[in-house]
């Protein structure tokens, strides 16, 4: 499956059209997350003037701030606007791990290897030999001193080789695991999903 979608518009014209539809969505965005605020703001006007705050006034500010954030998130994960630079006027590239947006610029020089396109993984290691090295980290990760120790020392353990060890953590880094907590915290979920394993 990719891992990235590219939209790009030659035609000058035909941009001017996504300009300005993106321009639209946007302003219909702003107003209607104008009106959820004005409204939240009436509702804390009336707490503040009354001093407590009623079932039906905690219910219906729940329900604003759900919609706020609902309206924020799904403006924020459109074609609409970069996830980094915010900018609306760009050719997007959506990439499937953030599950997000991109203009080309910052895919490409700001968004870190291992969400974008040309970057795969490198597992010299087996399935087997992966879930047995995970079980064997989360066992002692509690001992982590911001290094890699712990995992260089459960994969010679293994047999490993210093290539493939090299080759594997780099893999790890790419994925937030920069240290032995990171890979349990950061890297493991990515390693599960690259091979099809549910987990917990």
């Amino acid at each position: 499956m990719k891992k990235y979608k590219r939209i790009i518009i030659n035609n000058p014209n035909l941009r001017n059209l996504r300009n300005n539809l993106r321009n639209i969505i946007q302003i219909a965005e702003s107003e209607r997350l104008t009106e959820f605020i004005n409204q939240k703001r009436k509702i804390n006007e009336i707490i503040r003037k009354i001093g407590k705050i009623s079932e039906e006034d905690q219910n219906n500010k729940q329900k604003l701030e759900s919609k706020i954030q609902q309206l924020e998130r799904k403006f924020n994960e459109s074609i609409c606007i970069c996830r980094i630079c915010q900018k609306s006027d760009k050719d997007m590239v959506y990439a499937t791990r953030p599950k997000e947006w991109f203009c080309i610029d910052c895919y490409e020089t700001k968004l870190p290897k291992n969400m974008q396109e040309k970057w795969e993984p490198n597992y010299p290691l087996s399935k087997g030999q992966i879930i047995e090295f995970l079980d064997k980290l989360n066992e002692v990760v509690d001992q982590c001193k911001t290094n890699l120790n712990l995992s260089k020392e459960i994969l010679t353990r293994m047999g490993i080789s210093k290539n493939d060890q090299k080759s594997f953590l780099e893999t790890l880094s790419q994925y937030g695991g920069h240290c032995d907590c990171e890979i349990i915290m950061n890297a493991y979920p990515y390693i599960m999903a690259d091979f099809n394993i549910d987990f917990e």
